[in-house]
């Protein structure tokens, strides 16, 4: 997504994470994509849930690191991307 120009405010990214409403956010804003329907609509849907409190756990840890941390300055979707690489090496 980020390849095609998709970008997203830091703080929207920060905000939907500590609210356990990321996937959903992510899902309904790019719904023309397809790329999140499956984890709050599809096969994946029960694990919505935990992903999203996943992430919630996060946000603490994310909000005033996106630059010393994760080298992020502008796109919440690099930082998101960032993270997730964050979160499968821990």
């Amino acid at each position: 997504m980020i390849d095609l120009g998709y970008s997203e405010k830091i703080e929207a990214i920060e905000k939907e994470m500590a609210t356990e409403n990321l996937l959903e956010y992510l899902s309904s804003k790019y719904k023309d994509t397809g790329l999140f329907s499956e984890l709050v609509e599809g096969a994946y849907k029960g694990e919505a849930p935990e992903l999203n409190n996943t992430f919630s756990q996060w946000s603490g840890y994310v909000e005033g690191n996106e630059c010393r941390r994760f080298m992020v300055k502008k796109n919440g979707l690099t930082l998101l991307s960032s993270l997730c690489l964050e979160m499968l090496s821990d």
